[in-house]
């Protein structure tokens, strides 16, 4: 019987194998292919097509760390005007040496938030847990090395600075536990923004913070919808959804959902 079963598995390998090529052959004579992608090249693929089908020539980064974002960017295709907030002074330091080539790049040294101000941050030996909000009771985090007042602006502020409203925006968001603050200080600006990207939290990882439901019905109140979500981190116990990489495009006639 074993042998058999054995038998019986090795014609439908062949079969599945045959079905592939022939499936191949047949896109390959359409001048089309099938490619495997990563999760990382899937969603540097994606965001570069959401960008070029909203025609964006501005990108906001929002707690930019050193610039890693707009790496991508750059790396993606894209050639239009950048700028970057970064709120913490050693940080900022590296984030202004990578920009310091690139003329269609500007950096700022600031946080973004609801009201201009100061707050005071977090500081960590990785700088990508920076945060001005403090660590949920029990999560674990890396060393913390001190703390540093920055200050905060909010994005409606840069209007005529930084933003028209004759552009093209997209703004992203990686700021630890603060969109709600970021998002609350861009009510103006939202209403020219084409894309948003943002992480996503579906558990509290800082105290205070928005989760994605709160985003989600921020934005969509405000005419975008979620159109990507990629996993950046997942329970090893469970495998449940604790981070994302969501991405929102603004609707309009010709996108709203069916």
């Amino acid at each position: 019987m074993t042998e058999g079963l054995g038998v019986l598995e090795a014609a439908r390998t062949r079969a599945r194998a045959r079905a592939e090529r022939l499936v191949r052959g047949w896109l390959r004579r359409r001048g089309l292919a099938i490619v495997a992608h990563s999760p990382d090249e899937y969603v540097h693929a994606r965001r570069a097509r959401v960008l070029a089908e909203h025609g964006v020539d501005v990108v906001l980064d929002v707690g930019a760390n050193t610039g890693q974002y707009v790496g991508h960017l750059r790396q993606e295709g894209f050639r239009g005007r950048v700028v970057s907030l970064e709120p913490v002074r050693a940080t900022f330091e590296r984030l202004r040496q990578a920009a310091a080539s690139d003329s269609r790049w500007d950096v700022r040294h600031a946080a973004a938030g609801e009201a201009a101000g100061t707050l005071e941050l977090h500081v960590y030996a990785d700088s990508v847990h920076n945060s001005a909000r403090a660590p949920s009771p029990g999560r674990p985090m890396p060393a913390r090395i001190g703390s540093e007042t920055a200050p905060v602006i909010t994005l409606d502020s840069l209007s005529g600075d930084v933003w028209s409203a004759g552009d093209a925006i997209a703004l992203k968001i990686d700021v630890e536990g603060f969109e709600g603050e970021v998002l609350r200080g861009a009510s103006s600006l939202l209403e020219h923004v084409r894309v948003v990207e943002v992480e996503l939290s579906t558990v509290p990882l800082h105290e205070g913070q928005w989760l994605l439901p709160d985003v989600a019905s921020y934005l969509y109140a405000r005419g975008f919808a979620l159109t990507s979500l990629r996993p950046i981190w997942t329970d090893p116990g469970t495998g449940a959804l604790v981070l994302a990489d969501g991405i929102f495009e603004r609707r309009d006639a010709s996108r709203a959902p069916g």
